[in-house]
């Protein structure tokens, strides 16, 4: 979720990934972090985004963007839109998956 908050957030900048941010993507799925560095790590990225955001003239809004390796084409404010829609479906995996791990605890 962080990772991906912060690449979106890239491009949201306007500006390519970096060689660590793609290094980092290789290894995001890689087991080993706990759940208190997760969560560290997201309210960093997420602060640092958020004060990004909150420095955006209006009038920006509409400028283009591009993401990815294919340049898809997008907006200041579709990307802002992505980010938030993005982070929400993997807080909702997170809850359901920590709700099954619990029912699972219990018996049940």
């Amino acid at each position: 979720m962080a990772g991906a908050a912060e690449r979106l957030g890239t491009y949201l900048m306007d500006e390519p990934l970096s060689p660590a941010q793609l290094e980092a993507l290789k290894r995001e799925a890689e087991p080993g972090a706990s759940a208190g560095q997760l969560l560290a790590e997201w309210e960093a990225r997420v602060q640092r985004l958020e004060r990004y955001v909150r420095a955006i003239d209006p009038e920006a809004l509409r400028l283009e963007r591009r993401v990815g390796r294919l340049g898809l084409p997008t907006t200041v404010i579709g990307l802002i839109v992505r980010i938030s829609e993005h982070s929400q479906r993997h807080l909702g995996q997170a809850i359901t998956t920590l709700k099954l791990v619990r029912a699972m605890r219990n018996g049940g």
